[in-house]
């Protein structure tokens, strides 16, 4: 049945049964194969469908089931009550995907997506639905929940997704129970959002308590810590962790690599991240939101599609002996304040380091060298200070500000050292901001040398300890 510019089959208004079965569907560019409205116990079964979209709304006990959807379009539900996906196969381009819009007791139930440039499967606004026993894999989101309360996502294959394998956004009690994770993961947002005529507070979903049981990340646990407090978590066993509402909770080492975002700490308090490597993740190695007093120390974040350590809406975090390198930027900052930027080295990435509406930041004894963009401070960044920074042979440019009132010394004596530096007189920022006191960076570091400053005590901590291993195994086959 060609469908181009109009709808192959649609039933509306009717609670006699029927079922559509091995049918065929084909759009060249836009068409619907078939359309349900208000309908009750019908089923699409066994069809193929090229280049149509597929849409259910205000109906109930409905199901498509074993079903082959292909091309540019989709599948969605619309305002649906206990109605089904059952064992279908979308294989998808452009942005297409699943939804369900408004549904209540709906199930999407051991299906593959693949190939989505937008979300594979999305739940928005639904209630008591269930995400079970599905494939999802080379979409750009494998699956997105979105303002949706009580859903269970159980038994899912989640994989190579190419940002998040699962995205939890402003959600009211989820249960996520043994799905596999490989090369993505699980990312939380509590952003508020709206939706038609709904505005939500993303904030008003931080006190739901959620299920997470028996899901693997890459082989590992995932970490998923709620209301927490007080305690000190070895992050060693987790391939991602998530903390969320704790306080006063240390995570210490550990190694997050090849998923989503390596470490979440959201709306969490005087929490501390301590010696943990963050690598290949397909946003943020690690990201802390709305959560203050944080503490990261001596980590390393490398090669992370986003920045390698994003801060954003925190107060007094402090970001000390730890290496960024070879990630979109280096340490971000946003809606940022009273924060400590501390003995850091940013380096190859294509911004070192950016604040956008952060203020009244230190930012001291940082090394900033070989980024596309040095160090880059939007228009509403205010009395941020800079001192004892190396900073050089960054490509574009070492310093740029869009403010008039941050200041690049001490205002006593120490300002930064700078590659470009003429030597004379002060080095100016822009027109307003400028440092007093300069000095010229010595002579251009190497990238083997950089390599070793970024490197940091963690890494150094484990090479020595293969060195010592390896030398005991050699003196042992000489006694032997």
């Amino acid at each position: 049945m060609v469908c181009d510019y109009q709808t192959g089959i649609f039933i509306a208004n009717t609670t006699a049964f029927f079922e559509v079965r091995n049918c065929r569907f084909t759009a060249a560019d836009s068409g619907v194969a078939l359309l349900l409205n208000n309908v009750t116990h019908g089923v699409a079964r066994s069809c193929e469908s090229s280049g149509c979209d597929w849409h259910m709304s205000n109906s109930s006990l409905c199901s498509i089931e074993s079903t082959n959807l292909s091309g540019h379009k989709g599948l969605g539900f619309w305002g649906c009550t206990n109605c089904s996906a059952v064992g279908n196969c979308f294989s998808l381009d452009a942005s297409s995907g699943v939804y369900f819009t408004a549904c209540t007791d709906c199930s999407f139930v051991g299906n593959v997506v693949r190939g989505s440039a937008g979300v594979g499967f999305e739940l928005v606004w639904c209630v008591n639905c269930s995400v079970r026993e599905n494939e999802l894999a080379q979409n750009f989101n494998g699956i997105q929940l979105l303002g949706s309360n009580d859903t269970l996502v159980s038994h899912n294959s989640i994989h190579d997704n190419w940002h998040y394998g699962l995205e939890i956004y402003s959600c009211g009690s989820t249960r996520l129970i043994e799905n596999l994770f490989m090369n993505d993961g699980v990312v939380m947002h509590y952003w508020g959002w709206g939706w038609i005529t709904r505005m939500i507070s993303g904030q008003d979903f931080v006190g739901f308590e959620h299920l997470f049981q028996d899901n693997a990340v890459n082989g590992k646990p995932l970490g998923f810590f709620q209301n927490f407090h007080g305690c000190v978590i070895d992050g060693s066993p987790y391939g991602q962790v998530i903390l969320v509402n704790c306080s006063d909770l240390t995570v210490d080492h550990g190694v997050t690599a090849n998923t989503s975002i390596g470490v979440q700490v959201l709306f969490s308090d005087n929490c501390t991240l301590t010696h943990m490597a963050l690598a290949n993740c397909s946003d943020y190695g690690a990201i802390v939101e709305q959560s203050n007093c944080t503490r990261v120390l001596e980590c390393a974040a490398t090669d992370n599609l986003g920045a390698g350590l994003f801060l954003g809406d925190s107060f007094n975090v402090v970001v000390a002996n730890s290496s960024m390198s070879g990630n979109s930027v280096g340490l971000g900052l946003s809606y940022l304040g009273y924060c400590t930027i501390l003995n850091n080295t940013l380096s190859l990435n294509t911004y070192g380091t950016g604040f956008y509406h952060a203020s009244d930041c230190l930012f001291v004894n940082n090394t900033v060298l070989h980024n596309k963009f040095g160090v880059y401070l939007d228009d509403d960044c205010h009395h941020n200070v800079f001192y004892g920074n190396s900073i050089g042979w960054n490509e574009q440019y070492n310093a740029e500000s869009g403010s008039f009132d941050n200041q690049w010394d001490d205002g006593i004596s120490r300002g930064n050292k700078w590659s470009d530096y003429s030597g004379f007189g002060v080095y100016e920022i822009n027109h307003w901001e400028v440092d007093h006191f300069p000095e010229l960076l010595g002579s251009l570091f190497s990238l083997v040398q950089l390599a070793l400053i970024g490197i940091g005590m963690f890494a150094g901590v484990i090479i020595v300890a293969v060195l010592v291993l390896l030398r005991r195994s050699h003196r042992m086959s000489q006694e032997v």
